[in-house]
């Protein structure tokens, strides 16, 4: 696992300088929450499920992003509902990924989901809200005092939920934003 942490390192670093980009900047927000969450990542070890789907969505937001260079995805709505709607698609194909392990390994799914929930709502815990200030923590007690309970990794609203509130949560600075973590 060690070896994967300088991958979402640099994975954070691209999404974060793809935030920074001018002609994505103005049309979306998605970029700054996806580099936050790949650097969260980096700092917890991700399993394998978690390193493999990061590497696919990687491709699949760098393409993403190629479209919103060349004018082709996100033209004409406001910055918030073009996050919102990326930040959904993205949490579409995460929840088709989950789907897919629950059905092949159903122990591995509640494994994954189990330690990704624990890891999450970590930072609601009592001594971590004082040591965890990062924008992450902030964030996911946001959307936990939101939904009035721990936020669930197997529910993709909760998800998207977390990823607005990321998005939101970073929108002002630009650039590299693993310094936020």
């Amino acid at each position: 696992m060690v070896l994967s942490v300088p991958t979402f390192f640099r994975r954070s670093r691209r999404y974060g300088r793809l935030h920074a980009d001018p002609a994505i900047a103005r049309s979306t927000e998605f970029f700054a929450a996806a580099s936050l969450v790949t650097g969260a990542l980096a700092l917890i070890g991700p399993s394998r499920f978690l390193r493999d789907l990061s590497e696919r969505l990687e491709a699949v937001n760098i393409s993403r992003a190629q479209e919103i260079r060349s004018r082709r995805l996100y033209c004409g709505d406001s910055i918030e509902k073009n996050t919102a709607d990326f930040v959904h698609y993205e949490q579409t194909l995460v929840q088709a990924a989950l789907d897919a392990l629950r059905n092949r390994h159903p122990r591995r799914y509640r494994r994954e989901v189990e330690i990704a929930n624990f890891l999450l709502n970590a930072v609601n815990r009592i001594g971590a809200r004082y040591v965890l200030r990062s924008v992450f923590a902030r964030a996911v007690r946001a959307v936990s005092a939101e939904l009035g309970n721990d936020i669930d990794f197997a529910r993709q609203k909760h998800r998207e939920m977390l990823g607005l509130q990321l998005a939101r949560a970073s929108a002002r600075p630009r650039g590299d934003h693993s310094a936020l973590l």
